[in-house]
């Protein structure tokens, strides 16, 4: 797979995360709405490192494409509360770094 493949599934899997958080949001859950907030910001970033440059800014988008645990913590979103949300937010962190990777390597 090339890296805009790869880029491209992990775009797809933040989006899935976005739409897990939606019900939250809607229900006035202001810890899920900042959590929302910031993947939307983050996946906005990332597109448009995407369109203008491979390299440290693309892979420096890679490596912040969701809210840390410790970020989390801090707006009092609660990963142990949602265990699908939580599994999945570590799944792209893995795959984001996993991108950046050969981006890094090539610097």
């Amino acid at each position: 797979m090339s890296i805009s493949d790869d880029i491209i599934e992990l775009t797809a899997r933040v989006e899935q995360i976005l739409a897990m958080l939606e019900p939250l949001e809607k229900q006035g859950d202001e810890s899920a709405t900042l959590f929302a907030d910031g993947v939307r910001h983050r996946l906005t970033e990332l597109r448009k490192a995407c369109s203008c440059e491979v390299g440290m800014r693309l892979a420096t988008r890679l490596l912040d494409i969701v809210p840390s645990a410790k970020d989390l913590e801090a707006i009092d979103f609660r990963l142990d509360l949602h265990r699908d949300i939580r599994v999945l937010r570590s799944d792209i962190e893995a795959g984001g770094a996993r991108i950046a990777k050969p981006l890094i390597d090539a610097l």
